[in-house]
């Protein structure tokens, strides 16, 4: 769902960064529009930081989301 259909959705409407973040799996993947579709842009499991490529500064420790 999260991959697929709210994906297009949030495509059709220009949203300029999405974040899918897998209690589960422990990961986060960042999605980035570029050519009018959201592109992955970055993956991170487990440890480690991930950043926002739209908010300068803006960055999450994985750790903490799975606290």
């Amino acid at each position: 769902n999260d991959r697929v259909e709210k994906k297009a959705v949030y495509e059709r409407y220009a949203v300029k960064e999405y974040w899918i973040v897998d209690p589960i799996y422990r990961t986060v993947e960042l999605f980035s529009m570029k050519d009018n579709a959201l592109q992955l842009a970055a993956v991170q499991e487990n440890t480690g930081k991930i950043a926002s490529i739209l908010l300068p500064g803006f960055e999450v420790a994985i750790e903490a989301l799975f606290e």
